[in-house]
């Protein structure tokens, strides 16, 4: 493989990564606005949201949030090759923590 191939092939890998982000951050935030925030949405988002609450609880998919905003900001920073004593475990568990912390002091949550 020459190097403009394998160039093209990082710079490829590097935009599905970055896809795969935005696409896992903005499930989560439908996720957290049909959680009873009260935010404005459009009539056919909620019409492809709401048969997802019905068969998934509000709590799963809070924890399945929790999970993929700590994993994406685990990512991010482990990729932005910050300087810390951590690793991305590490920056995952403390992210969780935290936003389990959140929703145990939003009024409308579950937890």
């Amino acid at each position: 493989m020459n190097e403009y191939t394998r160039k093209r092939q990082q710079r490829g890998q590097q935009q599905v990564r970055q896809l795969s982000i935005a696409v896992t951050l903005m499930t989560t935030l439908m996720i957290l606005v049909f959680h009873d925030y009260k935010v404005a949405i459009s009539t056919s988002l909620k019409l492809l949201i709401n048969p997802i609450r019905f068969i998934i609880s509000t709590q799963w998919l809070l924890i399945i949030a929790v999970s993929v905003m700590s994993a994406s900001i685990g990512y991010i920073l482990g990729r932005r090759q910050i300087q810390v004593q951590t690793n991305r475990v590490q920056i995952e568990l403390i992210c969780t923590r935290v936003w389990i912390q959140f929703f145990r002091r939003n009024p409308n949550g579950n937890f």
